[in-house]
């Protein structure tokens, strides 16, 4: 298992009437996307599902993907996550347009996991309280709710 969450936040300046950069914004969308939507996007999916105040879906880029990633997935979206920094590369060219005017994180978790692995659930736990950068992104309650 790798120590700690790799993960960078790279925020596109957002435009339009919605302030992502705001502490008081609460992030209702989140997409989760990977290559193939078939381990850890689907696995982010599953334990954020049932997070208050949150709606959460999953997606990949590849033709083979069990769900593919779709211009309208990126406009319900509030916070598009990649996976790794492939995934947010694609996911820049293909959408460059509507990711402007969202939040793209990466979480750098590599592509060797199993859908529900532990060592990725603990990779994605860590997403949802460090690093502090992400916690206006989430609703307070469920920050608290999922910190031990």
């Amino acid at each position: 298992m790798r120590t700690g969450l790799a993960a960078r936040a790279n925020r596109s300046t957002p435009r339009g009437s919605r302030n992502h950069n705001s502490v008081a914004t609460v992030l209702k969308r989140i997409l989760f996307v990977c290559e193939g939507n078939q381990s850890r996007s689907p696995t982010a999916e599953a334990i954020f599902r049932d997070a208050p105040g949150l709606e959460v879906r999953s997606a990949g880029f590849n033709p083979f993907a069990r769900t593919q990633v779709e211009e309208t997935m990126m406009e319900w979206a509030d916070l598009v996550v990649a996976m790794d920094r492939r995934v947010e590369r694609h996911l820049r060219l293909r959408f460059e347009q509507l990711l402007a005017q969202r939040t793209v994180v990466c979480l750098d978790i590599p592509d060797e996991y199993d859908y529900m692995q532990p060592d990725l659930i603990a990779e994605l736990g860590a997403f949802r309280t460090s690093p502090p950068n992400f916690r206006p992104f989430f609703p307070q309650h469920v920050v608290a709710a999922r910190n031990p």
